[in-house]
């Protein structure tokens, strides 16, 4: 029954019942616990159900489907996890913004009021717009490539480091850097580019902070994968992996640690 399961369905399916399990097993709400366990009952059917139907009816646009689907299961495990949320870690907080009080001062000095200018600024928030679509964008270069055979080896070098960002949550909660009233680099850009991500964030976001940044691993595992298989393309998105890590860290939607740590795994789980 199990037979032409993908790597990346197994990974799937796994997290969500890790995390299922473990909502059940932690002091959350009884809101909480129910949350996280139809986000991980509606990951694992949607996952099962494709590798069934194809396995059925043998239709090549099931494989398709199964090539794309773990993009929105992403998605379902981020939510999944943020289900855990329940107290801040104000002193990790202090030393995360300490951190980069250090490596952006000596950046950029230890003005009070520092500016990236308008044109950078906006570009770096541009680059952060990125995170969002650049993994589908990642599978739709494999496919425009003649590459879609390595849809599950691209799936399996995302996913791992994407997960285990999620999966420090319920250990490592903090609020994100430009939600905290004593970040003086908060006002590096503003403008409709930055209005944008804001509102994406309100509506799509959990509101939490994830540490390692899982934007930053996912898009940096995706930029490596297609640098292997197809280089000249691999080096754009490579850039872009690059310009969303420094968006996320300048936009201050993450700390720097977050950025550098994610950046870290998805190399590791990339040679790995």
């Amino acid at each position: 029954m199990l037979l032409g399961v993908r790597t990346a369905e197994w990974i799937n399916a796994l997290t969500f019942s890790f995390f299922v399990a473990c909502a059940w097993l932690r002091p959350l709400t009884m809101r909480q616990r129910v949350r996280a366990t139809a986000f991980g009952f509606a990951g694992i059917l949607l996952t099962l159900a494709a590798y069934w139907a194809q396995a059925a009816w043998r239709l090549p646009a099931l494989s398709i489907v199964r090539d794309w689907l773990p993009a929105p299961l992403m998605m379902f495990v981020y939510w999944q996890t943020g289900q855990f949320f329940s107290r801040r870690n104000e002193a990790l907080e202090t030393r995360l913004m300490n951190l980069d009080d250090r490596i952006l001062g000596a950046l950029f000095g230890r003005q009070s009021n520092p500016s990236l200018g308008t044109v950078a600024a906006n570009s770096f928030e541009f680059a952060y717009l990125f995170c969002y679509p650049l993994i589908p964008l990642g599978m739709l270069a494999l496919y425009l490539l003649g590459l879609r055979s390595h849809a599950d080896e691209y799936w399996v070098a995302v996913l791992p480091p994407t997960y285990l960002c999620y999966a420090l949550l319920p250990f490592a909660q903090m609020l994100p850097p430009r939600l905290l009233a004593g970040d003086r680099w908060r006002d590096f850009s503003r403008g409709p580019i930055r209005k944008f991500n804001l509102w994406v964030l309100r509506h799509g976001s959990i509101q939490v902070n994830t540490f390692p940044s899982a934007h930053v691993a996912s898009t940096m595992a995706a930029s490596l994968v297609l640098l292997r298989l197809a280089p000249v393309v691999g080096i754009v998105f490579f850039a872009m992996a690059i310009g969303i890590a420094l968006g996320a860290v300048l936009g201050r939607y993450h700390y720097a640690a977050d950025a550098i740590t994610a950046a870290a795994l998805a190399l590791i789980f990339f040679f790995l």
